[in-house]
């Protein structure tokens, strides 16, 4: 039903919150159908994924240095799946997501209006981080969670339907974008979506949002896109050692933004 394609970059740590999240509350999830592309730049970040990979050996993993990455996003997207969503390493579900909530019914009754659904948003977010700046909510919904992102001269994520960042699209929307666009890796991917976006005027969230991007650090170049001052490298050697991200404050939280840092809390 659902193509589920994650991508993670020196992020072992991270990747395996997103796994116990996913597990937590999303459990009707096929672990078999969620592939996992996967890069690391040094031998202790990929300990950390041989980690991972024996923590949660139920998901499927694929490394990236085996083969260019568009190659490896074209062909994990199987067209006969109705529905795909990307996720990145520091998103963390929080919320529960089933097929059967009221906000999945908005989205998959109308496929000539909606253009996702999307996890991450919810009415209270009122901060953009990537932006640094106010970016307030919509002020007309046509139904609950249901609002027209391009129209309202909405700001920050409220007007941004293209993302690898936890939005659930119609396959043979987004399929086009991924076999005919150029692009390296994820950010170049969505920059290269954003210029020519779906069009289709809707866009639904939950009242509750089910995902955030916690942004403890950066691993990439290819956008400065601001981030905490957490590195990849300190909490790969954590988790080396034996502690893992704690879920506990991050359960529930009634984020602001889309990405959002929290202060970091290890457990055994």
């Amino acid at each position: 039903m659902l193509n589920t394609i994650i991508f993670s970059k020196d992020r072992g740590c991270q990747l395996e919150l997103l796994l116990r999240s996913m597990q937590e509350f999303y459990p009707s999830h096929v672990p078999s159908a969620v592939t996992v592309i996967c890069k690391w730049t040094t031998p202790k970040y990929k300990e950390g994924y041989s980690k991972t990979f024996k923590l949660h050996p139920e998901y499927h993993y694929v490394i990236e240095q085996d083969r260019d990455f568009r190659r490896w996003v074209v062909d994990t997207v199987d067209a006969t799946k109705k529905y795909t969503v990307f996720l990145v390493d520091d998103n963390v579900f929080k919320e529960p997501f089933s097929y059967t909530d009221p906000e999945f019914r908005r989205f998959e009754d109308d496929p000539t209006n909606v253009l996702c659904l999307t996890l991450r948003m919810h009415p209270r977010i009122n901060y953009c981080y990537t932006e640094k700046r106010p970016t307030p909510a919509p002020t007309v919904w046509e139904a609950p969670g249901v609002w027209r992102w391009k129209d309202m001269g909405l700001l920050g994520d409220w007007a941004y339907p293209m993302s690898v960042d936890a939005h659930i699209y119609y396959t043979q929307d987004i399929l086009p974008y991924v076999q005919g666009c150029s692009y390296q890796n994820p950010n170049t991917m969505e920059g290269s979506w954003w210029r020519s976006p779906i069009q289709k005027p809707f866009m639904v969230c939950y009242q509750k949002s089910c995902v955030m991007n916690i942004p403890f650090n950066r691993v990439q170049d290819a956008n400065g896109n601001h981030a905490g001052n957490i590195s990849a490298e300190y909490l790969n050697e954590q988790y080396l050692a034996g502690k893992k991200i704690s879920l506990n404050p991050i359960r529930g939280l009634d984020n602001i933004s889309a990405h959002q840092e929290i202060p970091l809390v290890m457990e055994p």
